[in-house]
């Protein structure tokens, strides 16, 4: 009996702090996992004919140069098309990430409490072209993407763009405008936060709106996996008050 009891009491603390998706807007479309898309849903530059995103982590950084984790590993976040060299292929990942660990990297970030940095890199192969490159900015992907016209590619800039705190959740087409909707739940399940950017075709951010940043009452912090953490990304806590969105 005091099993049972027990277990209802669980039970009910453990709902009390339920998490669920966020109420999308009409036309307002979820995205897939980044590694779900295939080279049809990118409309890239005619001279790609692979393109890859990467992650890997750094030794605990000490204030000088980066270096890579050794052995080298690495986790495969899309690969779309197929590389023109693969024998040569695996080599070439590694050469790329250490050319690219830099200070002044864009897509990088501190896994606190750790002193190691994750990098996501991305790399591609074109024509007539044996040998696997790496985009070093913003820019040059912009440029392979050319106009951001589908999901895949808008979820693309929207993570390489953003915080890596910030998970590209949902979007809505309003005209010229990309709409993309932001979630994210702490690491220790206490905190969340939503905001909305907007995005034109070109890239660019035309502004941003705050739609809640809270900290969930009575939440007991414990250290979760990130994965377990975003894999759903539901992020309206049960009996809260938040902002509406109109």
């Amino acid at each position: 009996m005091k099993f049972i009891i027990s277990l209802i009491i669980f039970s009910i603390y453990l709902f009390s702090f339920e998490i669920k998706f966020p109420t999308l807007s009409t036309n307002e479309l979820k995205f897939k996992e980044l590694s779900s898309y295939s080279m049809q849903d990118f409309k890239l530059n005619r001279s790609i004919t692979y393109l890859e995103v990467i992650s890997f982590e750094t030794e605990p950084y000490t204030g000088n140069d980066f270096k890579l984790k050794e052995p080298f590993t690495y986790k495969t976040l899309l690969s779309i098309g197929v590389p023109t060299n693969s024998n040569l292929a695996e080599k070439s990942r590694k050469f790329l990430a250490n050319i690219i660990i830099k200070e002044n990297y864009f897509w990088k970030w501190q896994e606190y409490p750790k002193l190691n940095y994750r990098f996501n890199i991305v790399n591609f192969y074109e024509k007539r072209d044996n040998r696997m490159k790496a985009y070093e900015n913003q820019e040059e992907i912009r440029e392979a993407l050319r106009r951001i016209d589908t999901e895949a590619e808008l979820l693309l800039w929207a993570k390489l763009t953003s915080s890596p705190n910030l998970k590209p959740y949902s979007y809505l087409k309003m005209g010229k405008l990309y709409r993309v909707r932001f979630f994210n739940v702490s690491k220790d399940g206490c905190h969340i936060k939503e905001l909305f950017k907007f995005y034109k075709n070109d890239g660019s951010i035309t502004g941003d709106k705050l739609i809640r940043d809270e900290a969930i009452k009575n939440c007991q912090p414990t250290l979760q996996d990130d994965k377990n953490i975003s894999k759903e990304l539901n992020v309206t806590v049960v009996n809260s008050n938040f902002n509406k969105e109109k």
